[in-house]
Parts: C-alpha cells; structure tokens; sequence
C-alpha cells in the first residue's frame, strides 16, 4: 500500500520535528549520487517535505529544496540537544 510518493532518485532519511503539533513526520532527500534527472541534469539539491498522512493523495508538500554542491551517497536523520 503506498501512502505517498516522491518521484525522483534520492537517497532519503525521515524523521519528525519537535514543536510542531506533536512532531510532524518529515522526510529529506538528497540527490542521489551518480543519478541525473528526468531531464538529464547533474544538479543536486536537497528538499525536505512533509509526510502528512491525513492530507488525501500521493504528493508530498514540499518545504524547502537547497541547491547543494555535491550529491549524496547515504542520509541520516538525528536530534541535537
């Protein structure tokens, strides 16, 4: 069963955020390394989205998308403090 889906190659890591309405589920993704596009671009970004699963629909709303210099062999998704 899908919940949502995010159509493009990237490594991905999931968390929640805290002070958020009881923790918002969020994913980010970065640009897979060695991966191009639908059209045919090297350009790597990093997003980060919200995985709401009350909102009816495979799309994900995302939040913010980061122009970054590299792409990404693996994720991790961790708290601090």
């Amino acid at each position: 069963m899908k919940v949502k889906s995010i159509n493009r190659n990237a490594t991905a890591a999931w968390g929640t955020s805290r002070g958020v309405k009881g923790g918002e589920l969020l994913l980010v993704t970065g640009t897979a390394a060695g991966a191009l596009d639908s059209n045919f671009s090297s350009n790597s970004t990093m997003e980060i989205s919200s995985l709401n699963i009350e909102e009816p629909g495979l799309d994900t709303k995302t939040l913010v998308t980061v122009p970054v210099a590299s792409s990404f062999q693996k994720l991790a998704w961790s708290t601090f403090g």
